[in-house]
């Protein structure tokens, strides 16, 4: 019996080989190909599963999980990516490695040096720094989705797809997210833990990704203080660090809501082996994205309500100093859209809810659009020009990407059409 690609997302139970009805649809339908089973004659023996119904580097039911020598991406926890090893692919893991601590001292300094060298004045640097990454916040997003397309996947030549993967880089580091390893296909937070022989919990890779961010701030604080650490760590970190709660909360179904199937939460820390007291880890989980988000937000207003009239702080030079008097919190809107930006690519993930992900992404972009042109917050005319432009290249390359979704999964898409959309959206993304 041979399940057709058509049929790729349905899953195998291996533990009751002998009855074929038990099957379970996948999540990610990128990780089931459609399998060969050759019936047994004999009544109750297992079937022969002669091509696997997963992808490699997927297993189990709904091919939700990793197989040995691969684990989760950083960018999204039901995908599974091959492991470098020291052994095998050292220049790899020290890439990995490099690129990951490089970026985000990189952004930091960047931030810091914007702050200190402003001589109480906004730099124009500092500006065109925290515009650059709130544009990546969406061009992560919409590259993402591009690159998890069957176009991108099927149609496109290696030379080409090494092509788009360098084109994801700038935008990768302008974005700040910790999760990111340069374009490379081999390595993750969860890799890396692995090679570490440590356990590899959705909940300690996070804890992992977050310990060189806090020893810069920590270290900031030491030699400027507490409140321009806060300031500068939160508005290069935050977004990343709140990204990584969301991966705890994505759900999915291995059957149909009909049949009474509940909700699979898997990634809630401490992990699958642990069945008891959904509701409270949940409560928590949220409760810790709210109550970063609002110390990160209070502290913020806080420093600009309570600032000296007679000299600004550098600090808060980089919070106010761009925009009108009337709109000088202005910069929390951002902030926050970085965040919601950041916390939807990982709860909604693009393999497992491609066009609620897109959705949701527009409608932020559309809030912040019109915000932006009711409030007219910058006192430069030319930086609300450019905020506005590229919240509009934002909702262009958003809808681009959801006609490249949709199509992919049509039957009368077409291929020209399909590599032209992918090349758009990376070309202009990144």
């Amino acid at each position: 019996m041979r399940c057709p690609p058509a049929l790729a997302e349905v899953g195998f139970d291996r533990d009751v080989a002998a009855n074929l009805s038990a099957w379970y649809r996948c999540p990610n339908e990128m990780a089931c190909r459609g399998g060969h089973f050759n019936a047994s004659s004999v009544p109750g023996a297992r079937a022969q599963e002669l091509e696997p119904m997963c992808e490699e580097g997927y297993r189990g039911r709904g091919c939700t999980s990793c197989t040995e020598g691969h684990a989760r991406a950083d960018a999204d926890v039901l995908q599974c990516i091959p492991c470098a090893n020291w052994t095998t692919s050292p220049k790899q893991v020290v890439w990995y490695i490099s690129f990951f601590l490089l970026k985000n001292l990189a952004l930091f300094v960047s931030a810091v040096v914007s702050v200190e060298g402003s001589g109480g004045k906004r730099a124009a640097s500092a500006t065109l720094l925290n515009q650059a990454m709130s544009f990546a916040a969406v061009a992560g997003v919409t590259m993402s989705g591009a690159m998890q397309t069957g176009t991108f996947k099927n149609d496109l030549n290696n030379a080409a797809k090494v092509a788009l993967h360098l084109l994801a880089v700038p935008a990768s580091i302008a974005q700040g997210q910790g999760s990111s390893d340069g374009g490379s296909n081999s390595m993750s937070g969860q890799c890396l833990l692995q090679l570490l022989n440590m356990d590899s919990g959705i909940h300690n890779v996070h804890m992992l990704m977050s310990l060189w961010p806090a020893l810069l701030v920590a270290g900031l604080a030491v030699l400027k203080g507490g409140w321009l650490a806060a300031v500068v760590g939160s508005n290069v970190f935050l977004p990343a660090f709140i990204a990584g709660f969301g991966k705890y909360l994505v759900a999915f179904r291995l059957r149909p809501e009909s049949e009474n199937e509940a909700l699979h939460l898997d990634f809630l820390p401490p992990g699958p082996q642990m069945s008891s007291h959904i509701s409270l880890r949940i409560a928590a989980v949220l409760g810790a994205i709210v109550g970063f988000s609002a110390l990160s937000v209070c502290s913020w207003i806080y420093t600009v309500r309570t600032r000296s009239p007679e000299a600004t702080r550098p600090h808060v030079a980089y919070l106010i100093q761009a925009y009108r008097p009337e709109c000088a919190i202005w910069e929390v809107e951002r902030l926050m859209r970085k965040v919601v930006l950041s916390l939807i690519a990982t709860i909604l993930p693009v393999t497992l809810s491609p066009a609620l992900q897109m959705e949701a992404v527009t409608l932020v972009l559309i809030a912040s659009l019109l915000a932006h042109l009711y409030f007219w917050p910058y006192q430069a005319d030319d930086w609300n020009r450019a905020e506005i432009y590229l919240l509009i290249v934002s909702l262009t390359i958003t809808g681009m990407t959801t006609c490249l979704i949709a199509n992919d999964l049509h039957w009368a898409k077409s291929a020209l059409t399909q590599r032209v959309l992918v090349f758009l959206i990376c070309s202009i993304a990144g």
